[in-house]
């Protein structure tokens, strides 16, 4: 409860939280990049796009998910081609929602 607070906190802050939010993508613990990468969804700047891209290689499933979840809404193009790949992720969860992403970047683009 407190944690989504502090994400939604972050989140409305937009480009001002970036720079704290990607250091946080490199936490030891998992939970904190998950949250992290739930964040930079909420924050529409172009600085957000990279760091979830990255997200998509950590060894943690639920980092991953949240960051293709992350790059759907966030709605970049430098996406399309790694949410592509992220649906031969070996987690199903990441597959689903990588094709979910998929499909709002294509309705987004016209693809």
């Amino acid at each position: 409860m407190v944690r989504g607070a502090v994400e939604e906190a972050l989140g409305a802050l937009g480009r001002e939280a970036v720079p704290a939010v990607t250091g946080a993508m490199q936490s030891t613990k998992p939970q904190v990049r998950r949250s992290a990468a739930r964040v930079l969804g909420m924050i529409p700047a172009k600085a957000c796009v990279e760091p979830l891209i990255q997200a998509l290689r950590d060894r943690e499933a639920t980092v991953r998910l949240e960051a293709v979840r992350a790059l759907g809404r966030v709605g970049d193009r430098r996406a399309i081609r790694p949410l592509q790949q992220a649906q031969q992720d070996p987690d199903e969860a990441v597959r689903k929602m990588a094709r979910t992403s998929c499909r709002m970047m294509n309705t987004r683009f016209g693809q």
